[in-house]
């Protein structure tokens, strides 16, 4: 207020109490930016911290910036066992865990679920790894958790930017690939390499060509032939799967039997196999030729492990009209040990309904001989491992000859697989074992020629 003069005389202000309103957008503000759980910034407030140094921080000290995508091994099992309040718990211990661990520029996010991130300004590939190193040994240590320890590990992916040019969804990405690489190989973490996008894409490809060869019938079956190593007579054969595709060429079964295990494809190429096996056993007898004993279809570990299993199998070869004592069922020695009881039951129901079964690859599952007996189980096949070293390994030959008494103790026939010369051949045969698998005879062929070069002609 002024008086005459034009000096002032009063001042009056209006006042308004705002500590509301500030709560009030602090509490939107944590709601749009942090993670109710855990305390730590989310998904949103991780993007945009990210984007800021990618794009107002480029060529200045910070860089290079390392990113670190950590995924936490088994917490599904904690969740499914535990509950989930004991996986709220945990998430936010090892979440204090981890940032405990962090300097303060470094910001750690939860992006939802198991899985956290860290974005690291002004760290190298070197100092990045160091952290993850720290990380890993340090969340893979038994977790204090209401009464109890809780046993967790986490697969940590690394990428680093050292110039101006990745965007925050190529980085992220980058993290995701070598996570999951660090995860298939077990080892904690992994630094991104440009070859593990180009190996990714082609995982993508061969899955969906995969899928597309088993439903346009473009696999083909081979087979290679079991010796008599005392009348020298074909007396079986292993069906063994091939794929050739026209863009890729010849695919190996090392990369796409693996990959069909981890799609879920396993059950859809069995299938397959087992309906072409038997297609190929009548085609077979309506050219007149006869075969020697049974062929041996392999099934998965996977597989076994379920309850329908050999259901499945026994309906398949009866809707193709072969009889189960024309096929041998071969399962890998881990396959026993991982699923005993499934395995028991699934290989008792195909031996019950005429099938034979053989335990490949024996000797490197570390299951028991002595369980064997309680499985009806016809054959073992020793592993080839052994055999390449049968010459020249004197613990080879022990472990051989071991297996060779026992497999006899509990009436078993026994298969070597891998023998490519006649001196491997004659020390089997001399130890006492039944059959011979493997190069010195021939490798895996197409049926035409195996039936022009190992089966009988029916006159």
């Amino acid at each position: 207020q002024e008086n005459g003069d034009g000096s002032v005389t009063h001042y009056m202000a209006i006042k308004k109490d705002i500590t509301e309103t500030k709560a009030t957008r602090n509490q939107v503000e944590k709601l749009a930016y942090y993670d109710s759980l855990t305390g730590l910034p989310n998904r949103a407030l991780f993007l945009k911290r990210l984007k800021k140094l990618l794009n107002d921080d480029a060529g200045s000290s910070q860089l290079p910036l390392s990113l670190m995508f950590i995924d936490l091994d088994h917490f599904k099992e904690i969740n499914d066992t535990q509950g989930h309040d004991h996986g709220d718990c945990l998430l936010q211990t090892i979440g204090q865990t981890i940032r405990s661990i962090l300097e303060s520029h470094h910001t750690l996010a939860r992006l939802g679920g198991d899985e956290f991130v860290v974005i690291a300004p002004d760290t190298d590939a070197e100092q990045a790894q160091t952290i993850a190193y720290k990380l890993h040994q340090t969340i893979s240590q038994p977790i204090p958790l209401k009464g109890q320890n809780i046993s967790v590990g986490a697969s940590i992916g690394i990428t680093v930017c050292e110039k101006q040019g990745p965007s925050v969804s190529t980085l992220l990405k980058q993290a995701d690939i070598a996570m999951y690489r660090a995860k298939a190989q077990g080892n904690g973490f992994c630094l991104y390499l440009p070859e593990m996008e180009l190996a990714l894409n082609r995982k993508i490809t061969l899955a969906r060509k995969l899928l597309s060869a088993i439903r346009q019938d473009k696999l083909a079956l081979n087979f290679q032939p079991f010796i008599d190593l005392n009348s020298q007579q074909c007396v079986g054969a292993e069906v063994l799967l091939r794929w050739f595709d026209d863009d890729l060429g010849w695919i190996s079964p090392a990369e796409f039997i693996p990959l069909a295990e981890e799609r879920h494809l396993v059950s859809e190429i069995s299938n397959w196999v087992i309906r072409h096996t038997c297609r190929q056993m009548l085609s077979w007898q309506n050219q007149g030729y006869v075969l020697n004993g049974r062929l041996s279809i392999n099934i998965s570990a996977q597989e076994i492990g379920q309850e329908s299993c050999a259901q499945r199998i026994i309906q398949l070869v009866e809707e193709e009209g072969i009889s189960p004592y024309l096929l041998d069922i071969e399962i890998t020695e881990s396959a026993v040990v991982v699923c005993p009881h499934l395995a028991e039951d699934n290989i008792n129901q195909l031996a019950k309904a005429g099938f034979t079964v053989s335990i490949d690859d024996f000797g490197t599952g570390y299951s028991s001989l002595s369980k064997l007996k309680h499985f009806s189980v016809n054959k073992l096949k020793i592993d080839r491992s052994f055999i390449n070293e049968l010459l020249i390994d004197d613990a080879n030959r022990k472990i051989v000859t071991a297996i060779i008494a026992v497999a006899k103790s509990l009436c078993l026939q026994l298969v070597a697989e891998g023998v490519e010369d006649k001196q491997q051949e004659a020390l089997l045969s001399e130890m006492g074992c039944d059959f011979a698998q493997g190069f010195l005879y021939t490798k895996p062929i197409p049926s035409e020629q195996f039936a022009q070069d190992w089966l009988q002609v029916n006159n």
